[in-house]
């Protein structure tokens, strides 16, 4: 996009879009030949028709599309590398470690382009040309093979970036960390990380290292907590222990004062009896 200035497209916003196409304005119809072409091979794209009045909410929105999408699709011309949008998008691709895919679709002349240069993003890169004398079937294969390899790779960076970026604009909130499966799956991921392109990102490897980090400390925090009520249920057995023992004791004296209550009562009885025998016994 060269300078946006118009509402964007919903259409344009589908979940499934897997690349985003920066251009200039000028190669809008290119752009929408380019479109079809991912369309009709199932490789939906995110692009901006119309614009939007540039603002924070619009430059987000720019940002989670990036984010989103599986590779980063630049159309090189004059007027795309001369936009300072265009140079911004892909600057945001760069930091994520996007999958860069040059299109080459009109020549840049120096002695009619001064000041216009090449990132170097761009320039490490084997372009693929798509100019008018161009053959663009043979192009849309190279570029469909540049946007497929190693897909399982490409789709878990871009799955744990959005959940990255998601952690880190909640101010890390630790709700937002891997566990479990989840959490396995991404150490693997990252471990294959050196050998692999696009590689994981700053934020990708933090996000990774904490979730492993708070899942220690909330395996320590279990233990701690078994451990502290193991010993409470052992202290609160020992107190029942000792409270049943004591009630036994008690049962036993009640029952001991109860015998000698009734040895008592029969004693007085048979006292009572030889009384009463003697006495009748002097009449």
């Amino acid at each position: 996009m060269e300078t946006p200035s118009e509402k964007v497209d919903p259409a344009a916003q589908h979940a499934a879009a897997k690349v985003f196409i920066s251009y200039s304005r000028k190669d809008i119809t290119f752009v929408r030949r380019l479109f079809e072409t991912l369309e009709t091979h199932q490789l939906g794209a995110w692009v901006d028709w119309e614009g939007i009045p540039p603002s924070a909410e619009w430059w987000r929105e720019i940002q989670a599309a990036i984010e989103g999408a599986e590779a980063f699709i630049f159309v090189m011309s004059p007027e795309s590398l001369a936009s300072k949008v265009c140079h911004d998008e892909l600057a945001h691709a760069v930091k994520h470690n996007k999958r860069l895919v040059p299109l080459l679709y009109r020549e840049i002349d120096p002695a009619s382009h001064a000041g216009v240069a090449i990132p170097p993003a761009l320039a490490r890169i084997n372009w693929i040309y798509t100019r008018d004398a161009d053959d663009f079937a043979a192009a849309s294969k190279k570029l469909f093979l540049a946007i497929e390899t190693d897909l399982e790779w490409v789709r878990a960076h871009t799955r744990l970036l959005e959940r990255a970026v998601e952690w880190d604009t909640a101010k890390r909130d630790a709700s937002f960390l891997l566990q479990k499966n989840d959490l396995a799956f991404a150490e693997e991921w990252l471990s294959r990380g050196p050998e692999k392109d696009p590689k994981p990102t700053t934020l990708q490897t933090e996000y990774i290292l904490s979730s492993r980090a708070y899942a220690i400390r909330r395996r320590r925090q279990l233990w701690t907590g078994v451990s502290v009520a193991l010993f409470l249920i052992g202290i609160a057995g020992i107190i029942a222990g000792w409270q049943y023992r004591l009630s036994e004791i008690r049962r036993e004296e009640a029952l001991s004062r109860r015998l000698v209550a009734q040895v008592d009562e029969l004693m007085e009885r048979d006292q009572w009896g030889s009384w009463i025998t003697a006495g009748t016994a002097r009449q």
